[in-house]
């Protein structure tokens, strides 16, 4: 995972997985929860199961104080720099499965749904 954001996922078990996004400097929480869920429907589907059921899920927002600098020309002081940047961060531990529970999500339709939602291919 790189400056920009991405994600990791981990498998903790023959049908369970831990995925973690993080997003950069302008990623909305909602957009990095959602990619999270996105990764986990894709596991999910390259494993051969249909349905995930999330089991765990947690926030890892990082965030840090840029440095204000300035130069002097003249009299003049030029300032650069400064501001508060957030990198929203979501963790997701969920089970694959072959079958319908009450709180499993079927993979095809979120996957799609959130591609939709993103104007993703």
């Amino acid at each position: 995972m790189g400056l920009g954001g991405g994600f990791t996922d981990k498998q903790l078990g023959p049908d369970t997985f831990k995925v973690h996004f993080r997003g950069n400097g302008y990623t909305p929480d909602k957009r990095a929860q959602d990619f999270a869920v996105l990764r986990a429907a894709e596991l999910t589907l390259q494993h051969g199961y249909q349905y995930f059921t999330v089991l765990n899920v947690g926030s890892s927002d990082r965030g840090f104080v840029a440095p204000i600098t300035g130069t002097v020309v003249g009299n003049t002081v030029i300032a650069t720099g400064g501001g508060l940047y957030h990198f929203p961060g979501t963790d997701l531990v969920f089970r694959c499965s072959h079958e319908k529970s009450p709180d499993a999500q079927d993979a095809k339709y979120v996957s799609w749904l959130v591609r939709a939602t993103y104007d993703l291919r």
